[in-house]
């Protein structure tokens, strides 16, 4: 939710979070003893038209498309799964060529042979026990009927990225062409089902690997792409969450804690290290001074406050509430944080103070070129003394 404050508001901002959160649990793996949560396996449709309320999460990935042919099965459990970066349909001259008929009989042996060549594709489908087959191009109208016949039900027009897409979640490999096809480059799939969605029909594919698709609809395309930039803030933290559970106290309270103990370390610190001890102890409490001025409070009085508090009741979680405007121990108020967002702020702030030190000149500010006065009037008067 915290990713979300100041975004749509509260009922949007609880949705939203529910759905980052089924997300994240939908793709989540584990790979050599570790937890791997990659947002990028969530797919986004974007709905105009649609009120705020309806946007949702559903599992398993969904395509704006609709199968090649009515008579093609709606409706799919498990099965095999075949990703082309081409198509099924007739070959084009790859040439600027022209050629000359002398015959009809010519013309119906040249057709009856690419026919035949596309006949022999979807035969090797049926021996592969492809069930389900998607293409980056064109599925020529003749075949419809063949692969209905077959059980197979296609998708032609599908875009690469989804492809890919596609290829993660079901663990299959893009081919160039069916005849390349092999065992090793097939898929599998849990269920394969088309839903109607207004006026567009949706493909939605639920696989063993995971994957979700997250709907953002709203009323005009500025607030379906607001939820979409809410739904990403939320995913990404849902998806941290899930390979670094780790949760710390907020409102302040563990940048006050790490003050404290650093100031306590830099005196027993000898020479000029104890100063940048401390400015570094002062940076830390950069932050529980800002939340405090947002919340309109007195950022000193408030920061003084609660380290007196940390301090007498020798508890790291007491931390500033902004809705209450009190100092609260963050855990049972349920204000806490992810562990990374601390580490990443740490250390992205100690690389680039460690950078600036290293260099041993001093860093120039942009400014035109001048002469001092003093310097000015001394060549002024070297030069009248020449005349």
């Amino acid at each position: 939710m915290t990713s979300l404050a100041g975004k749509l508001h509260t009922k949007m901002q609880s949705t939203i979070s529910e759905c980052a959160v089924e997300a994240a649990e939908a793709i989540t793996m584990t790979s050599n003893d570790s937890v791997v949560a990659d947002p990028t396996r969530v797919k986004v449709i974007a709905r105009s038209g649609p009120s705020l309320e309806q946007s949702k999460l559903i599992t398993g990935l969904a395509l704006p498309k609709k199968r090649a042919h009515v008579e093609m099965p709606s409706t799919l459990g498990a099965g095999s799964i075949l990703l082309v970066d081409g198509g099924l349909e007739l070959r084009s001259l790859s040439t600027d060529v022209q050629l000359s008929v002398t015959s009809t009989s010519v013309l119906q042996s040249f057709r009856d042979a690419e026919q035949q060549r596309l006949l022999e594709q979807v035969e090797m489908l049926k021996k592969l026990d492809i069930t389900l087959l998607a293409c980056r191009e064109g599925i020529d109208d003749s075949m419809h009927a063949h692969l209905a016949e077959a059980g197979i039900k296609a998708f032609r027009r599908v875009a690469k990225s989804d492809l890919e897409l596609l290829a993660r979640g079901c663990g299959a490999r893009l081919v160039p062409t069916i005849h390349q096809a092999k065992d090793a480059d097939v898929g599998v799939f849990i269920s394969s089902r088309c839903e109607r969605w207004g006026d567009v029909d949706h493909w939605i594919l639920e696989t063993d690997e995971g994957g979700a698709t997250f709907v953002a609809s709203g009323s005009t395309e500025t607030v379906v792409g607001e939820v979409e930039r809410c739904f990403a803030d939320a995913l990404g933290v849902a998806c941290r969450l899930k390979e670094d559970p780790r949760l710390i106290p907020g409102g302040g309270a563990t940048y006050i804690a790490l003050a404290r103990r650093l100031r306590r370390y830099a005196e027993t610190v000898p020479g000029r290290e104890q100063l940048a001890i401390e400015a570094f102890a002062d940076g830390l409490e950069t932050i529980p001074r800002v939340l405090a001025e947002n919340a309109g409070m007195d950022s000193i009085d408030t920061l003084l406050q609660i380290v007196s508090i940390q301090s007498t009741e020798n508890d790291d979680t007491i931390g500033l509430n902004v809705l209450t405007r009190q100092p609260e121990n963050m855990r049972e108020a349920n204000i806490v944080e992810p562990s990374r967002v601390l580490e990443q702020a740490i250390s992205g702030a100690s690389e680039a103070t460690i950078a600036v030190l290293r260099i041993d000149d001093v860093l120039w500010a942009k400014q035109e070129i001048s002469v001092p006065d003093d310097v000015q009037a001394t060549l002024d008067g070297t030069a009248a003394d020449r005349r």
